[in-house]
């Protein structure tokens, strides 16, 4: 069996289900967290120790469910971005294949047969680990999300996928159901999600080409950097701090907000790492801002919205102040 690590943004899942859930006093769980959060490597084995740890904290048996229900896309990192951003499910598909290792490093298979689209997650890690709850983490997670991404499955594409778990059915199973719907089985040798293939022209709600361009670029570089993107600190900065600008809300506050960190914390890392947190706001508003003028999609008032500028003059100011150049005369190169 291979050693397999997963994204530290997963440690973030946790912190929020403890807070959420009033559970703060648990401090050296915390603490774990919040060192893995600040981008020490996640190995899956730690992964399975801290929901069992949790799951003796909470006393719920319900525990995996009530975790993938609380997923976020900011849990899933760079990857959730990507497929959030995509224009259908097919696309999204396409993107979790090439990328799902940034998430978790077991290695996802994709099928077609007839007219049904298979996922199947195959068991390369010790049964010994107790992955019930991380697989339950998994599937409720990526199907909540597919329902933020295009609606009620249920209700609007007659019926949900179906899903075949390799532990053996628990006796709270009926809780799946609100989530999963019936289509469930259990005890399979094969970690399974199966749906009808028309699901893969269903659009996502709110896609973002642009933003897919960028965050595309920076999957790709992680890939060819061969890099473990559980442990590279500066990227998960680097792509919250994009969305932190996107909102107009570029403050270490707002960062650290995203980081599910203290302010006090995400400073002292960046110090660490001899990162200064306003350098890192005008490199990440200036890579954004060539991108945009590269791809010619946007006019120049939408790229300064874009980057959180008030007025469109301030946005070139700087960007001359950047490049030498005003956005026209970049564009005109």
């Amino acid at each position: 069996m291979k050693t397999l690590n997963i994204s530290n943004n997963l440690a973030s899942l946790l912190v929020k289900y403890i807070t959420t859930h009033g559970l703060e006093p648990q401090v050296k769980l915390l603490d774990k967290l919040e060192r893995h959060q600040a981008g020490d490597v996640l190995s899956y084995q730690l992964w399975c120790e801290y929901l069992a740890e949790l799951s003796t904290l909470a006393s719920r048996p319900e525990l995996g469910i009530e975790l993938g229900e609380l997923a976020e896309a900011e849990h899933g990192g760079i990857l959730a971005y990507l497929v959030s951003s995509c224009d259908t499910l097919g696309d999204a598909l396409i993107h979790f294949t090439r990328y799902q290792s940034l998430l978790y490093g077991s290695e996802a298979k994709v099928e077609a047969v007839a007219e049904t689209i298979i996922i199947r997650w195959l068991p390369d890690v010790k049964s010994s680990l107790g992955t019930q709850i991380s697989d339950e983490v998994l599937i409720v997670g990526l199907v909540s999300f597919i329902k933020r991404l295009v609606g009620p499955l249920n209700e609007q594409f007659n019926g949900l996928p179906e899903v075949r778990f390799i532990h053996h059915k628990p006796s709270y199973s009926e809780a799946y159901k609100a989530c999963l719907g019936e289509r469930l089985s259990f005890s399979g040798e094969e970690l399974t999600v199966a749906f009808p293939v028309y699901y893969l022209g269903l659009a996502i709600h709110n896609p973002e080409p642009v933003l897919k361009d960028i965050l595309e670029q920076q999957a790709e570089l992680l890939l060819l950097k061969n890099t473990d993107p559980s442990s590279d600190f500066q990227q998960k900065v680097k792509v919250e701090l994009m969305h932190c600008i996107e909102e107009s809300s570029m403050t270490l506050e707002s960062l650290s907000l995203k980081m599910h960190m203290s302010s006090r914390t995400l400073h002292r890392r960046l110090q660490e790492q001899g990162v200064n947190f306003n350098q890192l706001l005008k490199d990440q508003r200036l890579e954004m801002a060539l991108i945009y003028l590269d791809e010619k999609k946007l006019s120049l008032t939408d790229i300064s919205d874009s980057l959180g500028y008030t007025e469109q003059s301030a946005f070139s100011r700087a960007f001359k102040q950047w490049t030498g150049k005003t956005p026209k005369q970049y564009q005109s190169k």
